[in-house]
């Protein structure tokens, strides 16, 4: 993971959340709670994309029936890999995203994005994220592959989101709208990889 998190306390959180740990040399299981017949996966991560497999031996150690993992519905090679194993699935809503303060997430996020910006075109926008009377600007800029990154409106580009909207177009999601309206540059470098572990959910 490029920004890993130190956890000298992780056995103590473990304990806490009710958490069950697997780990093999190509990845890791999650589970919550002790049952071992019915068993409740919170997380599954495997470098050489063999969940099954991975899902087979955590059944096999517990001795269990039954396994159930919710996964995002935007992860669709994962969900290619493991819909021919499944004895049934259900569809519902899981949680949200929302951008507390874009410039910090998008400078977080600048190795990634600079190298995704080595090959796109230069342009410059301005995002606005308007929430009641509140407004944040970042203005998003590339200029001959360099990335530049700024608190305010410096560029005369300038398009403004809802919350909801911005963290579709940032974070990943449906199309929203204002697609069109976008460059192509700042679309090539977005969405953001997202990943929240589940020991730091909100």
């Amino acid at each position: 993971m490029p920004h890993p998190q130190r956890r000298p306390e992780l056995e103590s959180q473990l304990r806490k959340a009710d958490l069950r740990v697997w780990v093999s040399t190509t990845g890791y299981a999650i589970a919550q709670g002790q049952e071992r017949q019915r068993i409740k996966l919170v997380e599954l991560v495997s470098a050489s994309g063999n969940e099954s497999g991975l899902i087979s031996a955590v059944l096999e150690w517990n001795f269990g029936e039954r396994l159930t993992w919710e996964l995002s519905a935007w992860d669709e090679a994962r969900l290619a890999r493991l819909m021919p194993y499944a004895a049934g699935w259900k569809a519902s809503a899981r949680g949200m995203y929302r951008i507390n303060e874009l410039t910090q997430l998008l400078q977080q996020a600048g190795h990634f994005l600079q190298e995704r910006a080595a090959g796109v075109r230069d342009f410059a926008l301005t995002l606005g994220i308007r929430e009641h009377d509140r407004l944040t600007t970042t203005t998003i800029a590339v200029q001959a592959g360099t990335l530049q990154i700024r608190s305010g409106r410096h560029a005369p580009s300038y398009i403004e989101l809802s919350p909801i909207t911005a963290a579709r177009l940032v974070l990943g999601g449906p199309p929203i709208p204002e697609l069109s309206s976008i460059p192509v540059g700042l679309r090539t470098l977005l969405p953001l990889p997202v990943y929240v572990p589940p020991l730091d959910y909100v």
